[in-house]
């Protein structure tokens, strides 16, 4: 994949990333009741997002079969779909649909990106390249994020056990945004180049690897499940330089399918809690979690840390706000 597709790709994964995390920390009554923008919820933006990406997605499906002239893309009923269905069903064709979108796109060539085809929808006509349908994508998502900012501002309570379907799809969309993040860093570089203090991209993997693992301890801890009796230190910092010199002899491919398995594990057992589970008061562990919904926040937050930080410090030309990101467990 060229340089120019991937940074396309990386700044469509950390919008997302970022627009789910606003919806965390809120309880499903707010998110399908309170408006966000006149009538519309959040679970509604979910929806008309989602159906959006349907849209395009199609018209970047149809270039990469090679169809000439013009590309007609038709609405399905998202407003209806979004208020008749429930949030989980919101959130899965959220989901869905990025992904299909992001498939379509990553089959074509850099030129197909560049060249203009006359789209129409509805009675509507103009002209337009597959690069610019994806920054509109990524525009279009950027504002919402910043609307259900101002909206989470707002609102008298956001430490909540959310629902786990927006956790879960919270969690999945900053994995997808640190994959995105670290195929822009040069193979050449991933063990030698700084980018977070000292730490190279080996270094970092490793690290979210090892406290995938002491979440998902963590999490087991709570809700009942294999505890391991895992080496901690108070002091985070020698806790972390004691995990990196353990690896440090390592290859990349060791860390690489280490990193993988260690976010497999964790999202699976948080894919086989019920939401009775996430809620459950922690009491009798050494875990300072209130709850286990909790420490998978933490678990999402560590995530979206490390990516702002690896971009910064990599140089990525993406907009400021997505080099930097503080939340109440970073």
């Amino acid at each position: 994949m060229s340089a120019k597709k991937q940074l396309l790709i990386a700044r469509l994964a950390a919008i997302r990333a970022r627009l789910l995390r606003q919806l965390i920390g809120i309880d499903e009554a707010t998110l399908t009741t309170v408006p966000v923008f006149a009538d519309w919820t959040a679970g509604d933006l979910l929806a008309h997002i989602g159906e959006h990406d349907r849209l395009y997605g199609a018209a970047v499906k149809w270039v990469g079969e090679g169809h000439p002239g013009e590309i007609s893309i038709e609405e399905s009923g998202w407003y209806e779909h979004a208020h008749n269905g429930t949030l989980d069903q919101a959130v899965e064709r959220f989901m869905v649909a990025r992904a299909e979108f992001l498939d379509a796109l990553a089959r074509l060539d850099d030129p197909d990106l560049r060249r203009p085809y006359l789209i129409r929808r509805g009675t509507g006509r103009g002209r337009g390249t597959v690069k610019s349908w994806a920054m509109w994508r990524y525009l279009h998502e950027s504002g919402y994020m910043r609307g259900l900012q101002k909206w989470r501002d707002g609102l008298p309570e956001t430490f909540c056990v959310g629902p786990k379907s927006v956790l879960l799809a919270a969690l999945r969309a900053a994995h997808t945004d640190l994959l995105e993040s670290v195929a822009l860093v040069a193979a050449d570089e991933r063990t030698t180049r700084p980018v977070c203090g000292d730490w190279t991209l080996k270094d970092v993997l490793g690290h979210l690897a090892d406290w995938d693992r002491y979440f998902l301890n963590w999490l087991n801890a709570m809700v009942g499940g294999e505890v391991h009796d895992l080496y901690w230190d108070e002091d985070s910092d020698a806790f972390n330089a004691y995990l990196q010199a353990a690896r440090r002899d390592q290859s990349w491919q060791q860390i690489w399918e280490d990193f993988l398995a260690a976010r497999f594990a964790f999202l699976s057992r948080l894919e086989s809690l019920t939401q009775a589970d996430l809620e459950r008061p922690n009491s009798g562990t050494l875990s300072s979690f209130p709850d286990a919904y909790h420490c998978a926040w933490s678990c999402l937050e560590h995530y979206l840390h490390h990516t702002a930080i690896l971009r910064r410090e990599y140089g990525v030309n993406i907009p400021k706000y997505l080099l930097d990101f503080t939340g109440p467990y970073t």
